[in-house]
């Protein structure tokens, strides 16, 4: 990925992760999703926050695990992570 288009690599390393998921390998798929965190640590983007609420929805929709435990813990300080808490439905 390049380094020069960090909003596209995030929506392509999200897009990867679900793909993981809907695969049902949670593990890879938070490995994933972390990569995407980390690169979008910087954006300001409605639509990271979008895709990212919806990646949150689909590892829910799967069950708990403890990959799922893990990656949520790991995760939570993020601010994509905490933009995407209004997203997520209740």
């Amino acid at each position: 990925m390049s380094g020069n288009h960090v909003r596209s690599d995030f929506f392509a390393t999200m897009v990867l992760a679900d793909a993981h998921l809907r695969a049902g390998d949670v593990e890879e798929a938070c490995r994933v999703a972390l990569d995407a965190l980390d690169l979008g640590e910087q954006l300001k983007s409605a639509r990271c926050v979008s895709y990212l609420a919806e990646f949150r929805q689909d590892l829910t929709a799967v069950g708990d695990s403890a990959d799922a435990r893990a990656f949520t813990k790991q995760v939570r300080e993020h601010r994509l992570w905490i933009a995407s808490d209004a997203h997520v439905a209740v």
